[in-house]
């Protein structure tokens, strides 16, 4: 099966397999790294300024995942602490 970068976001509909708006506003992001998957736990709470996201968008959609899917690989480069260190693999 052909994974897309949408397809590492949840939760997803079950029919499409996109992702759906989380009723809590939480969400689970997959991330290979290193030979592993890892998941990253992410809200949708997303950085503006200037009346712009900061972060990949898709010109004239509505659709969020470029956002989340950049949030959750900040979010996992800080935690794993390699945000100064550079991502490739120890």
């Amino acid at each position: 099966e052909i994974q897309y970068p949408w397809n590492l976001i949840y939760p997803q509909s079950e029919e499409t397999k996109l992702p759906i708006k989380s009723a809590n506003n939480l969400y689970f992001v997959k991330l290979f790294f290193c030979g592993e998957w890892r998941t990253i736990l992410i809200d949708d709470n997303l950085p503006i300024f200037d009346d712009k996201f900061l972060f990949p968008t898709i010109v004239d959609s509505h659709e969020v995942w470029p956002q989340l899917l950049g949030k959750a690989i900040l979010k996992f480069l800080i935690l794993s602490n390699r945000l100064n260190e550079g991502i490739y693999p120890p």
